[in-house]
């Protein structure tokens, strides 16, 4: 999975309810190793339009769900 190092003041990762340490498991189902696959997720033609997200994380050796839906 990919750690949250850092997270700037006023950054979306904050209003998303990322902290610290967390670490991205999943995102829609595709699994978190490296960065570049991240920008696989954001060059995916079936997420541009997409109205949900939903983030696997470990937090503090538990798996948490975080789901986000765009608004209307």
């Amino acid at each position: 999975g990919l750690t949250i190092t850092k997270i700037n003041s006023g950054a979306t990762g904050i209003s998303r309810g990322f902290k610290l340490d967390d670490v991205i498991r999943s995102v829609n189902g595709h699994s978190m190793k490296s960065l570049q696959d991240t920008k696989k997720i954001q060059d995916d033609p079936r997420n541009k339009n997409r109205r949900s997200m939903t983030i696997v994380v470990i937090r503090n050796g538990r798996n948490m769900v975080l789901e986000y839906r765009a608004a209307p």
